[in-house]
């Protein structure tokens, strides 16, 4: 899925973004043990104060960790 959609488009699709942000920070995971998934908030910070947030998703019986799908704010 990630795949198919970074054959695509111009942006990155685990940063939602062209280019390489100044920091990445990661919020409180949420799981949904039922589900098999889980989630964070990830905020990428760029130049002059500017941040963008996305949300990434897991799935949990990945190992290592496997992101499944990336939602991109805006």
């Amino acid at each position: 899925m990630l795949l198919e959609r970074q054959t695509s488009t111009q942006s990155d699709v685990l940063l939602c973004a062209q280019n390489e942000p100044q920091d990445i920070g990661i919020g409180p995971v949420t799981v949904a043990q039922a589900a098999g998934v889980g989630w964070a908030t990830v905020t990428t910070h760029w130049g002059a104060d500017e941040t963008d947030t996305f949300t990434a998703y897991v799935r949990l019986d990945s190992r290592p960790i496997l992101i499944d799908d990336v939602i991109c704010a805006g």
